[in-house]
């Protein structure tokens, strides 16, 4: 696989948002007599702890992009890497800060996906917040950019054959056909 380059927003935002580490699919509660028939017919599901069962959707996905980017302006001290200085009157430049993590269903009190205790036995889509990932600069492209660098250093890369864009791409191609 060829090195990734993120030259500008546009790369940095696809980058994002087809990372299969800031992805998961989509998953809907069933009842359980409707677990055996939608294994019949090739869906993966899973059962919580408390009973609850999901049919996973592997072709709707939900992305960390759309539901987990924190993004924050505020006023610096410095043109680059400023900090918001205690005298306001100091804090003259503008900055976009963005937070960002993976999303995961993982069990509601302890955040894994094993249980906490007995009470601890649902799970739910939880947000993460991994502070490597942390970045600002003076506007947002800008800052999106060096936050997709920051993932490519931290999580790597992945080929593009397997993001949710071309895999649609070729779902439509074949309907075509």
């Amino acid at each position: 696989m060829k090195k990734r380059v993120i030259r500008n927003a546009h790369d940095a935002y696809w980058f994002l948002k087809d990372h299969p580490k800031f992805n998961v699919p989509e998953r809907t509660e069933i009842d359980e007599d409707e677990i055996e028939e939608a294994k019949q017919e090739g869906f993966k599901v899973t059962v919580d702890q408390s009973g609850k069962a999901y049919r996973i959707w592997p072709k709707i996905i939900r992305h960390a992009l759309d539901c987990n980017l924190d993004i924050f302006y505020t006023k610096v001290n410095h043109p680059t890497r400023g900090r918001v200085d205690k005298d306001a009157s100091k804090n003259k430049y503008v900055e976009c800060w963005l937070e960002f993590g993976p999303i995961y269903y993982g069990y509601a009190y302890s955040g894994c996906e094993t249980p906490l205790s007995e009470w601890d036995d649902t799970t739910m889509l939880l947000h993460s917040h991994d502070t490597d990932l942390d970045t600002g600069a003076p506007t947002f492209d800008e800052a999106l950019v060096k936050l997709a660098k920051l993932v490519l250093k931290h999580y790597g890369d992945y080929e593009d054959k397997h993001s949710q864009r071309e895999v649609l791409k070729k779902l439509i191609a074949v309907s075509k056909a």
